[in-house]
């Protein structure tokens, strides 16, 4: 009796080593003679029946393919999908600053990651934790953190601009070296009115021009 023992078919399963959360990934297998595929676990697969899939793992995953040839043997073969966790940051606290007086920025990040803020304006420092801020006005600031594996995260953090405003209680008009004209200082004021009284109430100055100071007359 002569009869003919089929030799199972040879396939490899081939896929990325690691992914970043949330991220889909192709794994596929190859192989001659072969009529159809089963991949499983097939919850995380957008399919599961072709040679190339789809996977969307939350978590490190071994998927196993069997392949089938025309007369019925299957072979088997697996891929792992190595899943990075996300990395961890936190921008901190939103932050209120008087124009001038720069404050520091402090981000708290996964070790081994690189960080980058946006806008780079306004920071003495766009790729260290914790830059020192003085933005000329109110500015939401985003951290981007990614991990050796390429995956990133992200958090914002504003900072809150206000002017600085100093009003003196005396000056020494009539040609005097010293303080001989009445200014109003300060730092990024959008809208500037002075009017001046005497202790009687007769108005008797008025200007809306911050560098033009009032000498007594």
């Amino acid at each position: 009796i002569d009869f003919e023992i089929p030799i199972p078919p040879i396939i490899m399963a081939f896929g990325t080593d690691t992914i970043c959360a949330r991220d889909t990934v192709g794994i596929w297998v190859e192989g001659e003679g072969i009529v159809s595929y089963d991949w499983s676990p097939a919850f995380s697969l957008e399919s599961s029946d072709t040679a190339q899939v789809n996977a969307l793992p939350t978590e490190t995953t071994v998927y196993i393919v069997t392949a089938t040839d025309s007369v019925g043997c299957q072979v088997t073969d697996s891929v792992i999908v190595y899943v990075s966790g996300a990395p961890t940051t936190n921008a901190g606290d939103n932050a209120y600053l008087q124009l001038g007086v720069p404050g520091y920025l402090y981000a708290e990040t996964s070790p081994n990651s690189t960080i980058l803020w946006s806008p780079p304006e306004g920071l003495s420092c766009s790729t260290c934790p914790d830059p020192i801020a003085d933005p000329q006005e109110t500015t939401t600031y985003y951290l981007v953190v990614t991990d050796e594996f390429g995956c990133s995260v992200s958090d914002s953090v504003i900072v809150y601009a206000y002017p600085t405003i100093y009003v003196p209680n005396a000056f020494t008009p009539g040609g005097n070296a010293t303080n001989p004209v009445f200014y109003v200082y300060g730092h990024g004021i959008a809208f500037f009115e002075l009017n001046i009284y005497t202790r009687w109430g007769q108005h008797i100055y008025h200007s809306n021009e911050q560098t033009e100071g009032w000498d007594g007359n």
